[in-house]
């Protein structure tokens, strides 16, 4: 069996779409989103939307590159502080004897002898 993609190489196939996306989130669509809410001459002209509208518009703009920093660091951060509580629960599951499928990676009809645990890949 040969993967059209390796799969040591999707992981970084995903953070590059993930960092691509997230900066294109900010820097072009909530842009577009705010300059077609300016068009629409019935919200911008309502109370006082003419002055937020442009005025939040000024600001994306300028911290467009911020927001996707920060957005892309609160991503990294939350998996990676769940991982002591992961590690901590795989000794807990084998003892246990639960039932559960755990896949740490391209494995094809391997056997691990200390548990007993046959693995294929699907």
């Amino acid at each position: 069996m040969n993967p059209i993609i390796p799969p040591k190489t999707i992981p970084y196939f995903m953070l590059f779409a993930i960092v691509l996306g997230t900066y294109f989130l900010f820097t072009s669509y909530t842009v577009i989103a705010l300059k077609k809410i300016r068009r629409k001459r019935k919200i911008l002209y309502n109370g006082m939307n003419i002055l937020n509208v442009s005025q939040l518009l000024y600001r994306i703009k300028g911290n467009a590159k911020l927001f996707a920093t920060i957005a892309l660091l609160s991503a990294a951060a939350l998996p990676v502080s769940n991982l002591p509580i992961y590690n901590m629960m795989i000794p807990i599951l084998i003892s246990s004897g639960a039932y559960c499928i755990i896949y740490f990676g391209y494995y094809v009809n391997k056997i691990d002898t200390r548990n007993n645990i046959s693995t294929s890949s699907i």
